[in-house]
């Protein structure tokens, strides 16, 4: 199986049609994207095209609906009320190459989200498939095995961080078939407590019923720690948001503001020193010929009526000149009188001859001079007065900020109450701590009394002689219970040496530290893995580091593909998060080309980078990277590796 092409339409955060196209070329696709950018919503989408309302993603969300779930998951794009999921991948059936396409699409403007499914065969419609898919899905990916192949390295760290092999053995026993077995056996011994029940037991099946007691008794045990841990978690999350109001409180009461007062108190000083250093600007200002801004509007007509009035002026002193000339001139001056008459006239203009202004040419040059200065000035004195109009709302501000009343009585009310929480934090983890300890006591215990109670069963079965319906039944019933724990341990014995070499070798591969381990053993009866050393004694497995811990569940799951014989591609999720720089090089060298043919890494810039990056880079086919617009607030997939262009 391979994958070639995944669409996400309105999406979690990917709004709109958005495509990933992959090559065959090489088996690495890099995919980066910061968190909160649509890396994890990816692997969702691959689940949810591929199993629907079975997918893990949906299951482990805590939606009640599966149409919450997508409706939790649509992206609100205000073109489109429809969303959905395709992807089309290759896979190889009796010989031959072929290519199906699933497509899930839904409206959330419907009231009552319906999910349309279809599925296409090489490119053509197949309602057969369309009909089938959830069965037909499981023979090219069985649910059960998904997690092997697509999964988040943050869980990964989780599951290695918190020292359980629970999750770790169930996958173990799903991929080898024991846990179907398993369900038989419970399904048998139900009967078997129904029949005895109904028929009434003699005096044989005492030790027996006192076993099962014990066996229930020890499994509400477990049950009961379980609830306590999972109450303590609920009390964990509780007191972290608790400490971040009391947090609030405390800023709110002024705890912070005393420790910042001294700054503030600089900051109102420096503004003030520069108010005052505006109000001598402005004085600077007021002195020359800035207070004639108010005057602008009329200062153009003033120019023009004292210029009118300097060419009156001018014109009447060359008349006069010109009459006195004439008065000399000796001479007919008959011809020349009516035109200076006239001109007489023109200099009058009908306003008079009075000289209403007296500009001289000098001071009409310094008028026309200040009105070209007039849009400079009246610039410079707006700036100043917006510099003055932002200092006062910064001194405002600053101001406000001192006159915070400090209630110091409240502020160390709340501290105090702040170190409380954090003391009763405290206590709850350690109180987990303790409860997963005596969880793994009493989970031993349970296993060993379990086993006596069976023995203690087959027992009695022995001794039965009855010959009637209900007898017989019993007896079968317990014959078919041994049986079936022969055969899963059969089957355990005959695939778990394989299968804890290929872990051993798959963690020797990823591990710096190569003489720590040498070998896994693992139990064929309880599954449990043991660590051995070079010298032939058990590495106690809280010598591990984390990151070594990480690394032997992701050798775990590493084995766990391959012994499953299916060529499926591996999904991974911000797979380098918590492992130092050794062992991130040993993931990027070893694991990521070799996991599957096909494998898709979802990294942040802070995992595959540098170094990791370029080691990575000759067996990578495809680089994408996801890039987050906070506009729209939404995704959108671009080619290369955290690159900023060739949008996809």
């Amino acid at each position: 199986m391979r994958l070639q092409s995944l669409s996400l339409t309105n999406f979690g955060v990917y709004r709109g049609f958005n495509r990933f196209d992959f090559g065959r070329t090489k088996p690495v696709v890099l995919i980066g994207g910061m968190n909160g950018r649509g890396k994890t919503t990816f692997l969702e989408g691959v689940l949810t095209a591929l199993y629907g309302p079975n997918s893990r993603a949906y299951i482990e969300s805590g939606y009640t609906t599966f149409g919450q779930y997508l409706r939790a998951h649509t992206n609100t794009n205000p073109s489109s009320s429809y969303a959905s999921v395709k992807l089309t991948f290759s896979h190889e059936i009796d010989g031959t190459e072929e290519v199906l396409t699933v497509e899930r699409r839904w409206d959330i403007s419907l009231k009552r989200i319906r999910v349309d499914t279809a599925v296409k065969r090489n490119g053509v419609n197949d309602a057969f498939l369309t009909d089938n898919w959830a069965a037909y899905v499981e023979d090219i990916l069985p649910r059960a095995l998904s997690d092997f192949f697509f999964f988040d390295g943050e869980k990964i760290a989780e599951m290695a961080l918190d020292g359980s092999d629970s999750q770790i053995m169930e996958s173990i026993r799903m991929l080898l078939g024991v846990s179907t077995v398993d369900a038989l056996r419970r399904d048998l011994k139900t009967i078997s407590r129904r029949l005895r029940k109904r028929k009434g037991e003699d005096v044989s099946t005492d030790k027996a019923d006192h076993l099962a007691e014990t066996v229930d008794s020890l499994r509400k045990r477990l049950a009961k720690i379980d609830s306590e841990i999972a109450a303590l978690a609920e009390k964990e999350a509780s007191l972290n948001r608790s400490i971040e109001a009391l947090r609030s409180d405390y800023i709110a009461a002024g705890g912070e503001a005393a420790a910042q007062r001294a700054t503030y108190e600089e900051r109102s000083r420096q503004i003030e020193s520069q108010l005052a250093q505006i109000q001598s600007e402005e004085i600077a200002l007021s002195a020359g010929n800035t207070p004639l801004i108010m005057f602008h509007q009329i200062l153009p007509g003033l120019l023009r009526e004292a210029k009118a009035d300097y060419r009156r002026r001018v014109m009447s002193e060359a008349l006069s000149h010109l009459n006195q000339l004439l008065a000399r001139y000796e001479g007919d001056a008959d011809a020349i009188k009516p035109f200076l008459s006239y001109a007489q006239g023109e200099i009058n203009g009908g306003q008079g001859s009075s000289n209403v202004f007296g500009a001289s040419s000098n001071e009409i040059d310094e008028l026309s001079s200040l009105l070209g200065e007039l849009p400079s000035l009246r610039e410079d004195y707006e700036r100043l007065l917006q510099r003055k109009a932002r200092l006062s709302v910064n001194l405002e501000e600053v101001r406000d900020y001192l006159s915070i009343t400090v209630d110091e009585a409240s502020a160390e009310e709340t501290r105090q109450a702040l170190e409380a929480a954090t003391r009763q934090l405290g206590a709850i983890k350690v109180k987990m701590s303790a409860l997963r300890e005596e969880r793994s006591s009493i989970n031993g215990e349970y296993i060993r009394t379990n086993a006596e109670y069976k023995r203690a069963m087959s027992s009695y079965l022995s001794n039965l002689n009855r010959a009637e319906e209900e007898d017989r039944m019993i007896r079968y019933a317990g014959l078919a219970d041994s049986i079936f724990e022969r055969y899963s341990i059969r089957l355990q014995e005959r695939k778990v040496q394989n299968l804890s070499a290929t872990i051993g070798e798959c963690y020797r591969t990823l591990a710096n530290k190569r003489s720590l381990i040498s070998s896994i053993k693992m139990d064929s009866e309880t599954l449990e893995m043991s660590y051995v050393s070079p010298d032939g004694s058990l590495v106690d497995r809280q010598t591990l580091s984390a990151g070594e811990k990480q690394l032997m569940v992701i050798a775990t799951l590493w084995a766990l593909a391959k012994c499953s014989d299916k060529k499926l591609p591996v999904i991974i999720d911000t797979p380098l998060a918590r492992l130092d720089s050794a062992h991130r090089m040993s993931i990027v060298k070893s694991y990521f080309p070799q996991a599957s043919e096909q494998s898709i890494i979802l990294s942040t810039d802070s995992e595959v980078y540098g170094d990791y990056y370029e080691a990575l880079k000759p067996n990578i086919s495809d680089e994408f990277t996801l890039v987050y617009d906070d506009n729209t607030r939404s995704t959108s997939i671009r080619r290369g590796y955290f690159a900023e262009d060739s949008l996809c």
